[in-house]
């Protein structure tokens, strides 16, 4: 499957936006 960079870009602002939040509950 090939991934257009927009769609990387937005994967990756999205994991880290879940990695953030996950590192504020603990």
């Amino acid at each position: 499957m090939k991934f257009s960079e927009k769609e990387v870009v937005i994967g990756i602002i999205f994991l880290v936006i879940i990695g953030a939040l996950l590192l504020n509950l603990f």
